[in-house]
């Protein structure tokens, strides 16, 4: 399937990725790719084969043209929500934006995507900073995506480096925006193999505390920081749970604490493998065993799932704090 080859090809260094969805994108696309010297790969989905050209007046040109490889292109304007496709996904987002608008009176926006490799996600974070009342994050640790990011409406920086490659520190606190620093032992690609600490949560908490002092140190306040420890970011099931049963010990670093636990791998064991999408209990579960530890922000999949339960929590924690007055 289209999904599993892109997924693949997108993680090839130095390789470039298409999926044009219309004519005239194809056209362009192609254009650009033959004329340039790096290897491209195009893909294409048999569903729009006999499809006319619906998005450009005009149709598709005879004359040659380009369209510049990375950059995503609205479909169809909207204030609402945002609708990101690629392939031939394009064609049903326009068919659900014409169900919310029809029945619901919702303006949905669509953006192809036409490319995965290189991507520009500026005009997405655009548009979701335009609909949405909440703030948008962007998730990295490069600082010129930083930048770009904030610059397009995002307002938190969640970088699972905590501000350790070069330039990202700078660039977060030149941003103005809130900053997640996280915790993670060893590389994405290998730090599962056999994580090693002396204590997991003393050093976790001094990790962190010191990503603290240096970013205030370097102009970051207090009030714009976040500290996450990173489950599952080089850490066994045992080093998990120790996190969670002691995450009162980060909330003393005195910033607010995030916890990214749902559906994770941890949750998917302790259930007996479990996919991810069947851990819904344990997710919900570690979200309130997290709040009731001081956690200030969850990460979740499963939203109203989780907001029904974490009602529960609060009333429960404003109930003792009341009899503790």
């Amino acid at each position: 399937h289209s999904q599993d080859w892109t997924a693949l090809s997108a993680h090839m260094p130095g390789l470039k990725v298409i999926f044009p969805a219309t004519p005239y994108d194809a056209k362009g696309l192609m254009t650009t790719a033959l004329r340039g010297n790096d290897p491209v790969i195009c893909f294409e989905s048999q569903k729009i084969y006999g499809m006319t050209e619906l998005f450009h007046p005009g149709g598709v040109p005879a004359e040659p043209y380009e369209i510049p490889l990375g950059l995503p292109e609205v479909k169809r304007p909207g204030k609402d929500l945002t609708i990101l496709t690629f392939g031939a996904t394009l064609y049903c987002a326009v068919q659900t934006a014409d169900v919310l608008q029809e029945r619901f009176g919702i303006s949905a926006e669509i953006i192809d995507g036409r490319s995965l490799v290189p991507f520009d996600y500026e005009p997405v974070i655009e548009s979701l900073s335009a609909a949405l009342e909440v703030p948008v994050s962007v998730d990295t640790m490069k600082p010129r995506v930083m930048t770009a990011a904030v610059a397009a409406g995002a307002s938190l920086i969640n970088d699972v480096n905590a501000l350790q490659a070069p330039g990202a520190m700078d660039a977060a606190a030149a941003s103005g925006a809130a900053v997640c620093l996280m915790h993670m032992q060893g590389q994405p690609r290998t730090m599962q193999q056999r994580p090693v600490y002396a204590d997991v949560v003393e050093d976790v908490r001094t990790f962190l505390a010191e990503r603290v002092r240096d970013a205030m140190a370097a102009g970051i306040a207090r009030d714009r920081l976040v500290v996450d420890p990173g489950f599952g970011f080089g850490k066994t099931l045992a080093h998990n749970l120790r996190l969670l049963e002691s995450l009162d010990r980060l909330v003393e670093l005195g910033v607010p604490v995030l916890a990214g636990i749902s559906r994770k791998s941890m949750i998917g064991t302790l259930l007996g493998d479990r996919p991810a999408h069947d851990r819904l209990h344990g997710s919900v579960a570690a979200a309130v065993i997290a709040a009731m530890k001081g956690a200030r922000i969850l990460r979740v999949h499963d939203v109203a799932a989780t907001v029904d339960a974490l009602k529960v929590v609060t009333a429960v924690m404003e109930t003792a704090q009341e009899s503790d007055g």
